[in-house]
C-alpha cells in the first residue's frame, strides 16, 4: 500500500524577497563552486567516438494555454547549454556541476524567454526549459 503524503503549498513572497533569495542561492553556489575546485571539465581535444548510451527526448509538445514559441525557444536554450556540455570528461573523485559548466543563462548569452516553474506556476524566464537537459542527466 502507498503511503499518502502532504506537500506544502508554496509561500507566497514579494519581488524583492524572491529576487534577493534567488541571488542568495546562486552567490551561495558561487561560494560551493570556489571552496570545492575538483570540478568535471570539457575536454575539446579528445574524440570521443564510442557512444554508451543514446536517448531521444521530446521537445516540441503542444501544451494548453501555452504558445510554441516558448517550446521553440526552449530548444535553441537546449542548443546552448549543450554546447557547453559537451565533451565533459568526470574524472574519479570530480562533481558534475551543470550550472557551473552552463553559468548563469542570460539574453546576453543568446538564452530566450522559455517555460519556467515559479512558486507552483508556470511562467517564463530567459533560459527556461533548461531543466528539461538537468532532468535528463539525472
Amino acid at each position: 500500500m502507498f503511503e499518502q503524503t502532504h506537500v506544502n503549498r508554496p509561500k507566497t513572497r514579494s519581488a524583492l524577497r524572491k529576487r534577493l533569495g534567488k541571488e542568495w542561492y546562486i552567490l551561495n553556489r558561487y561560494w560551493q563552486w570556489m571552496v570545492v575546485r575538483n570540478f568535471a571539465k570539457t575536454d575539446r581535444d579528445r574524440s570521443f567516438i564510442h557512444s554508451l548510451i543514446q536517448h531521444q527526448s521530446l521537445l516540441l509538445r503542444p501544451l494548453k494555454d501555452v504558445d510554441m514559441y516558448l517550446q521553440h525557444n526552449k530548444v535553441t536554450n537546449l542548443k546552448i547549454a549543450i554546447g557547453h556540455i559537451d565533451g565533459a570528461v568526470i574524472r574519479p573523485g570530480q562533481t558534475f556541476s551543470i550550472w557551473k559548466m552552463i553559468g548563469r543563462p542570460t539574453a546576453s548569452k543568446g538564452y530566450l524567454e522559455g517555460l519556467s516553474l515559479n512558486q507552483g506556476t508556470v511562467s517564463k524566464d530567459i533560459g527556461g526549459g533548461l531543466c528539461q537537459l538537468g532532468n535528463l542527466l539525472f
